[in-house]
């Protein structure tokens, strides 16, 4: 992950208007982009413009209510910086609620509450560079993927990108028609490769799923890894772990290597870890939790987590996937300690600086102060 770009609090309303909050959006467009994905513009009035400007690559969160029940998922933005909209890209996931439900029921003129853009999934831009981009995408891992290439292609006129995109069939090519206008668009600067698992093509080297070993014969062919200036990937965390890996025994730099994982699973951070110091405890703890500038004192019971405790007390304390892998719920410990269950999202010098994400933070000491207005 590249840069760390996190709204801050904005007031532009007579109401206070917060970060980590959700705000009714109306659905101006719905695109069908294959039989089981969704694109989805939402209307953004000039007053909430601020609070809704996002960087390329990063995501919002949206909530729905399903038969009374409040769910909330995050979903990565489409759309780049010069597209003048705000577009997500929706697809539907096995016994995913959400998804579904906005496949099938969502129209245009909709109202949906949606938090503004967060995510560190993103690219610095310079005009006069001369760069490589390698861009790297697995089904609706897609979605971040042309959001960040988009602007680049646009806002960096003499860098030069190549997208390796990997789907079952080419009927289930999310966003293939944009795809398509963006390689005429930029003809003589974007290369795009296919990559098929379940569909046979002519060339063998692009049958089946993205490796390393299909990833470093297209870069023989297209773009020799010593060129690369940036690589930005997004899919299942098995595959990125390989291609990661499989890069950097090529001489790409690994601090060049951006990635966001869309699936859970086996991941770098996936196992328990204890962050910030204090007197250990099994037990309950007292929390002071800084939210917006506000301060909140909560009970955190034993085997609870910080954002269960922050909702079970009413305080709305951010969060979205709940899986350690979107990091809207990240906050640092300024005293005590908690230990996080999983962690998908988390950098290690952010770790080191005490930042967790508190929907896998339990208490591990008495006294806990969470401050999710650190950055």
């Amino acid at each position: 992950m590249a840069l760390h770009v996190v709204q801050g609090t904005v007031r532009l309303f007579q109401m206070p208007v917060e970060s980590s909050r959700l705000y009714p959006l109306t659905v101006k467009d719905i695109a069908r982009e294959t039989a089981e994905a969704i694109s989805v513009a939402f209307a953004v009035t000039p007053d909430m413009e601020n609070l809704y400007a996002y960087q390329h690559g990063q995501y919002i969160t949206v909530e729905v209510d399903i038969d009374g029940e409040k769910l909330r998922r995050a979903y990565s933005i489409v759309s780049g910086l010069d597209d003048g909209e705000l577009r997500i890209g929706v697809k539907k996931t096995n016994g995913g609620l959400v998804s579904s439900f906005l496949n099938d029921n969502l129209k245009i003129g909709d109202t949906v509450y949606v938090m503004p853009p967060l995510g560190r999934f993103t690219a610095p831009l310079n005009v006069d560079a001369q760069q490589n981009h390698l861009f790297i995408a697995a089904g609706s891992g897609i979605t971040p993927i042309l959001s960040i290439m988009s602007t680049v292609l646009s806002r960096e006129p003499h860098s030069r990108a190549l997208l390796i995109y990997g789907n079952k069939r080419q009927a289930d090519i999310m966003f293939l028609e944009t795809i398509e206008q963006m390689k005429n668009t930029y003809l003589d600067r974007l290369a795009l490769v296919h990559v098929l698992s379940r569909e046979s093509g002519d060339i063998e080297i692009l049958n089946g799923r993205i490796d390393m070993e299909r990833v470093g014969a297209i870069l023989k062919a297209m773009m020799p890894a010593a060129s690369i200036s940036h690589v930005f990937m997004c899919g299942p965390g098995t595959m990125l772990d390989e291609v990661q890996n499989g890069l950097g025994s090529l001489g790409v730099n690994p601090q060049k290597i951006h990635r966001e994982i869309f699936t859970p699973g086996e991941g770098r951070h996936g196992t328990p870890v204890t962050v910030g110091k204090g007197e250990r405890t099994e037990g309950e703890a007292e929390a002071e939790l800084i939210l917006d500038g506000r301060r909140h004192q909560i009970t955190v019971k034993k085997d609870e987590t910080v954002i269960e405790a922050a909702h079970r007390a009413g305080i709305e304390a951010p969060y979205s996937c709940k899986g350690g892998m979107c990091c809207t719920c990240r906050a640092r410990v300024v005293e005590g300690a908690v230990e996080m269950q999983t962690n998908y999202s988390l950098e290690p010098w952010e770790l080191e600086a005490g930042f967790v994400l508190t929907c896998q933070a339990k208490p591990k000491s008495e006294k806990l102060v969470i401050d999710y207005d650190a950055r």
